[in-house]
């Protein structure tokens, strides 16, 4: 199985890719509305509900390979086996949103879009602002710095995957317009450490 994916260069791997229709099918299977997951989360989001993590590291373990791969592309060293911990749903409506926050106890996030308001593309066509767009998602790697590239923003599209180390900074602006923006967030770990994570404790 053949994995597209791209990352920018800068600081850490962001990694980027895209589910099929089929395999976004199945996950949304997955969002469980009766597990609320709100009292361990940042995002002023009313509705945050843990999932079954097992089945959803089934349908995303082909792109972990590809994600291992562009690692050791990235980094020139060999990326360790990868477990999967917690899996939520974030299923934001107009007015919510998710402060800058980075992810403890683990040695990788992700989200991955499965739901994304028509109306929000719009937004953004319209937004008159110099930042990122209504419902954007946007990472930060350290303070503004010339000559630095330390922020990369994207306005999601239904698919879209992203994998990233937890310890990067990253947040969600809210948009106005009706609908629901709806991503599953999921931590990994290492097993082993990584020459690039020998920083960190685990």
């Amino acid at each position: 199985m053949s994995i597209k994916y791209g990352y920018p260069y800068w600081g850490p791997l962001l990694f980027l890719t895209k589910l099929k229709k089929e395999e976004i099918k199945k996950i949304r299977k997955l969002e469980n509305e009766d597990n609320d997951f709100s009292e361990t989360l940042v995002g002023l989001i009313n509705s945050q509900n843990q999932i079954d993590s097992k089945k959803y590291y089934e349908i995303i373990s082909p792109y972990l390979k590809a994600y291992q791969d562009a690692f050791e592309i990235y980094y020139l060293e060999k990326c360790p086996s990868i477990e999967i911990g917690k899996a939520w749903v974030n299923k934001m409506v107009a007015g919510e949103s998710n402060p800058m926050h980075h992810h403890v106890n683990c040695n990788l996030s992700s989200v991955l879009f499965t739901e994304v308001p028509k109306g929000m593309f719009k937004e953004n066509k319209n937004f008159k602002g110099n930042g990122a767009g209504p419902g954007a998602l946007q990472f930060y790697n350290n303070p503004i710095r010339a000559g630095h590239i330390t922020e990369k923003s994207y306005v999601p599209e239904v698919g879209d995957f992203f994998i990233f180390p937890a310890n990067l900074s990253h947040a969600v602006n809210p948009f106005k317009c009706k609908g629901n923006r709806v991503s599953i967030a999921a931590n990994f770990s290492f097993k082993g450490r990584p020459r690039i994570w020998r920083f960190d404790d685990f």
